[in-house]
């Protein structure tokens, strides 16, 4: 199925490597220490560009950032460091270099746009993400890499969404486990509507003995067949984790429209 192939990017674990080197001086030797460290860049909106970030220090800056397109489009795109989760409406933090032809970036700093300082180290658990525009004229985000506390550690889970009356509609929802232990949780179909945006719920109870809503997501968009949420609570304020998901006595339920609520697609979660 498409969306698996599309999402296994994403649930890539994060790369860290250390390297020290002594620089000597009057006084001796200082330690250097560069940690890099790669996330993974995924597509939105059936762009298909996808790529790496990678994080790094040096002597003459604070903070390096690089994305590195698997391959190059034949041009630039405007890219930078947001605030909060990719799937969130958080203000820009840093621009950074746009991505060139080649499908390259480098862009070095030792502070955000506001002018607050901030290092490596900071960086390392920043509560942000990277976006990447269409081009200089057309801001529609044709990927997204989440970075920091909101990289993923690589462990997920997936469960299937099966079509319901007849609707032609299935897929997966997939609950990834962030760095900070929250989730993010995507849900992939096939078969929707285009134009038609399919709400989404968590519900409590299984399938077969279903109970309320527990949580409203976001809804899966039907051009794209594509709906994520940066699930950190239930509707009713309960805090909830990547590891509380994965054990919740519940089920996903896709409807028609905001106007329909006929059930499309379905499927059992968590201790279910």
């Amino acid at each position: 199925m498409k969306f698996l192939k599309k999402f296994s990017i994403l649930c890539l674990t994060i790369l860290a490597i250390a390297f020290t080197s002594c620089n000597n001086d009057d006084d001796g030797s200082s330690l250097v220490v560069t940690l890099p460290v790669e996330y993974s860049l995924y597509d939105v909106n059936n762009s298909e560009v996808m790529g790496t970030i990678t994080l790094f220090n040096n002597d003459s800056t604070d903070v390096v950032v690089t994305i590195d397109l698997t391959e190059g489009t034949g041009n630039n795109h405007p890219a930078a460091i947001y605030f909060d989760t990719a799937n969130e409406n958080g203000a820009k933090a840093v621009t950074l270099n746009a991505i060139n032809a080649n499908g390259f970036s480098s862009t070095g700093f030792g502070a955000l746009d506001n002018g607050t300082s901030i290092t490596y180290l900071e960086m390392l658990e920043f509560d942000g993400s990277i976006k990447v525009e269409m081009s200089t004229t057309d801001n529609t985000f044709v990927a997204f890499g989440e970075i920091g506390q909101n990289g993923f550690t690589g462990n997920s889970t997936t469960r299937a969404l099966e079509e319901a009356n007849t609707s032609g509609v299935n897929g997966v929802v997939i609950f990834a486990e962030r760095n900070n232990g929250e989730a993010l949780v995507a849900v992939e179909l096939d078969g929707t509507t285009d134009g038609v945006d399919h709400p989404v719920y968590l519900m409590n109870g299984s399938i077969a003995a279903p109970g309320g809503i527990a949580a409203t997501l976001t809804p899966v968009n039907g051009t794209y067949g594509e709906g994520r949420t940066s699930l950190t609570s239930l509707d009713n304020g309960t805090a909830v984790l990547y590891n509380d998901l994965i054990n919740y006595d519940g089920h996903l339920t896709v409807q028609t429209s905001p106007s329909d609520a006929t059930t499309v697609a379905e499927g059992d979660i968590g201790s279910n």
